[in-house]
């Protein structure tokens, strides 16, 4: 109970306070709080941990490849290519109609860009192309499958 009658005197203090406009939104603000903290106090915890166990825990195969299906259709339903920018060089920023031939992730304007961004790339390029050689060609974010 010391806590409870400490944390009230704190905010009886702050009330006091001549904070500049700021004195009755942090009493609210902390008004607030202490409401959502007695809410959580009284919730019947082993409810929600039945339900959470039940609807959660308790999924088989068919419901996660079925949820699965769900989101991949919901997230092709958006139309990314719009939101998308052009390609721009990754040397220059000018346009670019041409990506690096080894690990298709760079875009460049042209030859002379793509020469003088190499030592850069390099690197990254090297990672991405032994993934490939390790993993194959897969496309992580691909729901086709299910």
């Amino acid at each position: 109970m010391s806590l409870a009658l400490d944390l009230q005197r704190t905010i009886e203090e702050l009330n006091m306070m001549q904070a500049p406009e700021a004195s009755q939104q942090s009493f609210f603000v902390l008004e607030q709080v202490m409401t959502m903290r007695d809410g959580l106090l009284k919730q019947d915890w082993k409810e929600v941990v039945r339900v959470g166990h039940e609807v959660i825990f308790n999924e088989t195969e068919e419901s996660y490849q079925n949820e699965m299906k769900c989101l991949a259709e919901w997230y092709n339903s958006f139309d990314i290519e719009s939101c998308l920018e052009d390609p721009k060089c990754a040397k220059c920023g000018a346009p670019a109609e041409k990506r690096c031939s080894r690990c298709k992730n760079e875009w460049y304007c042209g030859r002379e860009c793509q020469v003088a961004a190499w030592e850069g790339h390099k690197t990254v390029c090297d990672i991405v192309c032994q993934d490939r050689e390790l993993h194959g060609n897969v496309d992580h974010g691909s729901f086709n499958e299910l």
